[in-house]
């Protein structure tokens, strides 16, 4: 049995966890090796087993010692995150802003609409129209305080779940909309044709972000890796090569069995038609056939889901559609 004394790292983590869990997680914690840990509350330490962190509930997972671990203890803490990438919406004064990029507010408008022949449309004209919003937090309420600032009153038709389905929604014409994420095609995800329009008001641009939280010690992985981050330019890179990443996607056009094809920055989608009375087989025969030659992909359902890691080349770039167009020719 192997003791490893952590009790200054996990004292008091109850009563603060944004102060402690880093610590906590930086003093060398292993799973299936066993500490003795003191619990907030308890008279004396206990011999326990770290199993794991479970980031999505922010929870640590303990067993007692021994093969037979049936009882979990688990310490809820509030956060894991070291760094986030995200809007700057809503954020403390004490988080950190590292800024990556900016994006200007649009419109979106069904394919149909009065407004979409104007080169430009007013947050003013598209308040006469009923606004779908994400539900997304502070999403929808940024949206709304475009227009409140303005004197405007628009009329709230929908909060949507995603991104997504607010295009989707606004392309079969249940309402307007204003975004800052733009994909490069001009159609929904179900295919049906959206218009994109720039705003003429003087709105200001819409911050992306790297921040963490300055009260807490970051980990020397999470600074490391925001060096890297910086140095070598990577969550730029996306839109850097987007437009190769693109064409290079789109290029499979009329390969066999292909009957889409659908991008958005560094993400790609190819799908395939079906086997008739054999669904999902198709893309698994592209699955093997890819592994043999060295890559790998992933499938879900008849689709090919593509993304690259950020460090791709464009000479890799090449390689991997090389690679994919052989397959397609391959597989029946």
């Amino acid at each position: 049995m192997r003791h490893e004394p952590v009790a200054h790292e996990v004292a008091h983590l109850e009563r603060q966890p944004q102060q402690h869990v880093a610590r906590f997680l930086d003093a060398g914690m292993r799973g299936g090796v066993e500490y003795r840990i003191p619990i907030p509350g308890l008279p004396r330490p206990f011999d326990l087993m770290f199993l794991h962190c479970n980031t999505r509930d922010h929870t640590l997972a303990f067993g007692p010692p021994g093969e037979k671990r049936i009882n979990h203890l688990m310490l809820e803490v509030e956060d894991f995150d070291d760094v986030g990438l995200t809007y700057d919406l809503g954020l403390p004064l004490h988080f950190a802003r590292i800024l990556l990029h900016q994006l200007r507010p649009h419109a979106l408008l069904p394919a149909g609409h009065e407004l979409a022949k104007r080169p430009s449309v007013s947050l003013a004209e598209l308040a006469a129209y009923p606004l779908i919003t994400t539900d997304q937090p502070q999403s929808w309420q940024h949206m709304l305080d475009l227009f409140r600032g303005r004197g405007l009153s628009p009329v709230a038709a929908n909060r949507t779940s995603s991104f997504e389905l607010q295009r989707s929604m606004v392309a079969n014409g249940f309402g307007v909309a204003v975004s800052y994420t733009r994909p490069r095609g001009d159609r929904s995800y179900d295919g049906m044709p959206l218009v994109c329009k720039p705003l003429s008001d003087p709105l200001p641009m819409q911050r992306i972000i790297l921040t963490h939280d300055t009260r807490q010690r970051a980990s020397a992985a999470a600074l490391a890796t925001l060096d890297t981050y910086k140095e070598e330019g990577l969550l730029t890179r996306g839109e850097e090569l987007s437009s190769y990443w693109e064409d290079a996607l789109h290029s499979l056009k009329g390969e066999p069995h292909v009957i889409d094809i659908r991008n958005i920055g560094l993400i790609g989608a190819v799908e395939l038609e079906p086997i008739a009375g054999s669904p999902t087989k198709r893309a698994f025969s592209a699955f093997v056939k890819a592994f043999e030659r060295g890559l790998l992909i992933r499938t879900t359902g008849d689709i090919i889901a593509l993304s690259p890691p950020l460090i791709i080349t464009k000479g890799q770039i090449d390689e991997l559609f090389d690679h994919l167009r052989e397959v397609l020719r391959m597989i029946d």
